[in-house]
């Protein structure tokens, strides 16, 4: 009786460590300004996961120094990015400094992001890496 105990119960250890945690990474950039050549130009975030596994995305923000938080003018992201794809969301400029900022959850740790600036005429005014 004991035996079967200790058995089921190195069984549920074995699983939950098979299993591993869900875990949040927080991407950013920024925050940066563009410019003159910023006004009426876009920020854009991209994304692309590099793993094998599916992430979620539940939060994605583009903030602004004066403004806060911007709504977005677009959004491919979804709520799940599937392996070796990108996706990009995007928000208006006016003045200020902007930051992009993204949360994702699950077992894949291999996201990797950018953010770019254009002009209103879609010239690139810069591009920076997003970190975790």
């Amino acid at each position: 009786m004991i035996m079967n105990w200790r058995r089921g119960v190195a069984a549920a250890v074995a699983l939950i460590a098979l299993c591993g945690t869900a875990q949040a990474d927080i991407l950013t950039a920024g925050p940066v300004y563009g410019g003159s050549g910023q006004l009426n130009g876009r920020v854009f975030c991209f994304l692309f996961n590099t793993g094998v596994n599916n992430v979620t995305i539940p939060t994605r923000q583009i903030w602004n120094s004066t403004k806060g938080s911007v709504a977005l003018a677009g959004d491919t992201c979804g709520l799940s990015l599937a392996p070796g794809r990108t996706c990009e969301y995007f928000a208006n400029m006016g003045a200020g400094t902007y930051t992009c900022r993204a949360i994702t959850n699950g077992i894949e740790e291999n996201v990797s992001g950018t953010m770019q600036m254009f002009t209103s005429v879609d010239q690139l005014l810069l591009t920076l890496r997003m970190k975790k």
